[in-house]
């Protein structure tokens, strides 16, 4: 995190959650990217560290330590708790792009036809 954030001190204090975003949550991402959206964050408050709500995964941690980086810190959490809902699959970001992760192919192989 960067270290000049006003979150970073938040982050090494109290407990946190590191959520895992589906590919139907684009406007969320798109929301912590700064863009802020018209729907709301759905927030779940059910352990150590609120989470978003309907990500396909998330963990919820304790801050366990810190790691100067320069400009960043490495903050590691040590997981209490996390969870997974089957069927949805995660959103990408890779090479300045959104995205989701290809269909599975029927080919042990892994080719595609």
């Amino acid at each position: 995190m960067q270290r000049t954030s006003r979150s970073l001190t938040y982050l090494l204090e109290r407990p946190f959650a590191v959520n895992v975003l589906g590919d139907d949550q684009l406007d969320t991402a798109l929301h912590f990217a700064g863009k802020p959206q018209s729907r709301p964050v759905a927030w779940v408050e059910d352990g150590a560290a609120p989470r978003i709500g309907g990500s396909p995964a998330y963990f919820q941690c304790t801050p366990w330590a810190g790691y100067d980086g320069g400009d960043h810190v490495l903050v590691l959490g040590r997981v209490v708790s996390h969870g997974q809902r089957d069927g949805t699959s995660p959103l990408l970001f890779y090479r300045g792009q959104w995205s989701a992760l290809a269909q599975e192919s029927d080919d042990p192989e892994g080719r595609r036809p």
